[in-house]
Formats: C-alpha cells, structure tokens, sequence
C-alpha cells in the first residue's frame, strides 16, 4: 500500500472541507494511505510577495517535517504543491539553504529535501488503470476540466502536466465514463487570487469562464480550492458581476472520482457545494445519493 505525508493546505482545512473529505474517502478505496503530517503550518504562498524568505521557510519547515517521517508529500492545493516544489528547488542553493537551515535550528528540524512532492492529480493519474477497474457508476455526462494556473506554471518548477496543452484531468474524466473536451477559456485564471483585493475583477473573471461553458457542458470538474471557491460558492455573485444568471454545476474531481466508485455522496462531502449540482445528479442517477443539508443527523 503507497503511503504518504498528507498536506491539504490552510484553505482546504479552514473552508474548502468537501475536498479534503472527498479525497480522504476516495484516496481510501484506492488502497493510499495517508499520514497526518504533525505540526505542519501554512505553506507561506500567501506571503511570498511580501516576505519571500518567510515563504521558503514555511515550506522548507513543511519538507523537514516529512523528511523525518521518510515519506513524499501528497498536497491537495495547486498553490501549496507550486511552494512546497519552489521551495525545494531554491533549497538546491547553497546561500539559501544555509539560511534557511540555520533557522530551522530554532525548532530542531533539519531539511534534507529527500521527499517528493505530488498534487493529487498526479496520484490519480498514476493509478488510473485502478481507477478504471473499479468504476461502477459511470459519469455519464460532458465535464469542462480547471486545472488551476499554479498547478501547470511555471513550468520552470515542475508542473503536473503540459503548462499549454494539459490533458491529465481530461483523460482521468474519460475513465470515469465522462465526455470532455478542450475549450478557448480553459487555461483562464478563476480570479481567487486577486479575490480579496480586486473583487469585482475576481468575480467578472470567475463567471466569464462560467457563462462560456453553459450550455456546452453538463459540469466543470477542479482540483484546486480556489477555483471551486469562485466557481461554486461564489458563482451567485460571478453572474451578478456580469449580469448574467448563472447556474452550473461544479465538483471537485476528487468527488466525481468518488461517484463512479459508487460511494455515497454523503462520504464525499456533496452537501457542501453551493452550485447546483443537483443538476447534474438528476441526470446522473435515479436516486441522487446527495445529503439533504436540512435533514437531522441522526
């Protein structure tokens, strides 16, 4: 059984829960096993354009965190995964790795950068003979892929596919029964990052992207939490920021993964999407194995 030091990064363990909860059940089925990576902290990404040296830091202290449990680190967030591999690219020099090992001192940790470091699309993709066999409940509708900007650039790091023509997410959508195909806006940003500063552009971004992909696709798939923010949650105020009413479905593909594999929807944090999946559902299944958030825990 493969094994790894699982990292789902600040925005998916403080917001973005049904991509943790999702890739927890589905990484399970699999047969991957994941280990708490203890004492692990923000990845630094947030900061790098106000203290460079602070972000290398946080991800190096993440890296050494995993180098003594000797495991490779499966990351969930595009933004963290572009860190964590810059940071260990950056450790390869001998000024910065000095530097920053003196202050990994304070906490007696010691980098040694032995680990590797994998986007979960990168574990799907390497199991995706497995993932075929085991499909149940083919997705049988025509999904959109966002990949993520940090997730493919810059290539200079190491991206998890082609930076200008990826297919990796496209190909994954196909052996879970889906019809996909490319489309202009594919590579567009969804806007996250400049949310909290520019809102009304994040937005206009957001359901641009949105608006061109109805009535062409059934639903958009993402692997990055940023995107499912302003593609889910957030898709209500993308319309109104273009004054267009939009109401398209969007999963993460850790869930769509997981419905093939015929688990309930309750295991895959489907009650937390905002769009409208159920949309979706409807056509996918007779009974939709989606959670109705007004029903009573039992």
């Amino acid at each position: 059984m493969a094994k790894y030091a699982f990292y789902p990064g600040c925005i998916v363990s403080t917001e973005q829960y049904g991509y943790e909860i999702s890739a927890r059940r589905v990484l399970s089925e699999l047969g991957i096993e994941l280990e708490e990576l203890e004492g692990s902290s923000c990845c630094g990404a947030p900061l790098r354009h106000v203290n460079l040296n602070l972000t290398q830091y946080l991800s190096a202290r993440n890296i050494a965190l995993a180098d003594e449990m000797g495991l490779d680190i499966l990351v969930l967030c595009p933004n963290c995964h572009l860190a964590l591999r810059d940071a260990k690219q950056k450790m390869e020099g001998k000024e910065v790795r000095s530097r920053i090992s003196e202050e990994l001192k304070g906490e007696d940790l010691t980098y040694q950068g032995n680990e590797n470091i994998y986007h979960i699309l990168e574990i799907f993709y390497d199991n995706i003979d497995e993932i075929k066999k085991r499909v149940v409940k083919p997705i049988e509708l025509k999904g959109a892929a966002h990949y993520g900007c940090h997730l493919l650039r810059p290539s200079e790091t190491g991206g998890v596919d082609n930076p200008e023509n990826p297919s990796k997410m496209e190909e994954i959508l196909k052996v879970i029964g889906a019809k996909t195909d490319r489309y202009p806006e594919r590579l567009n940003c969804c806007g996250g990052p400049i949310y909290f500063h520019k809102p009304d552009a994040a937005l206009s971004m957001a359901g641009d992207k949105i608006a061109a992909l109805q009535g062409k696709f059934d639903f958009l798939a993402t692997v990055c939490p940023y995107g499912q923010r302003m593609y889910d949650s957030k898709q209500e105020q993308a319309g109104k920021s273009i004054g267009q009413e939009l109401g398209f479905p969007v999963f993460y593909l850790t869930q769509l993964i997981g419905m093939a594999l015929g688990i309930d929807g309750k295991e895959l944090g489907l009650d937390l999407n905002l769009s409208p999946i159920e949309k979706a559902l409807s056509t996918l299944m007779a009974e939709s194995t989606v959670p109705d958030p007004d029903d009573e825990p039992e």
